[in-house]
């Protein structure tokens, strides 16, 4: 794979359409309970919509067949973000998050070294 073929992955994935982003119950209880919690929560959970519904396979595939994954966003403590873990199926043209873990962040900041 050379520098050309990386680039169009890149375009391709830049000029796909994003997928809509759906909560089940169990998911939107876990978010509920994360807002009371953390102050950086939807925030977090903003950056997992963004990330899922631009690049739906981006989740580790817990099937064969790929379509539910789970994917994680570290948080921050000095933000308050918390980690956040969801699972979720591919339901083209959405993602529906079946499932969704909050948890007190590992790391003091974000951003990388």
């Amino acid at each position: 794979m050379g520098p050309q073929d990386g680039e169009e992955a890149r375009h391709s994935l830049v000029n796909k359409p994003p997928l809509d982003f759906r909560l089940d119950s169990p998911a939107m209880e876990a978010v509920d309970a994360a807002m009371e919690r953390w102050t950086g929560a939807e925030e977090v959970l903003r950056a997992m919509e963004w990330a899922l519904a631009r690049d739906p396979e981006i989740g580790r595939a817990e099937f064969e067949s790929g379509a539910v994954r789970v994917h994680t966003i570290d948080g921050a403590r000095s933000r308050d973000l918390p980690t956040l873990t969801v699972m979720y199926r591919i339901e083209n043209p959405y993602i529906t998050v079946l499932e969704a873990w909050f948890r007190d962040a590992k790391y003091g900041q974000s951003g990388s070294a």
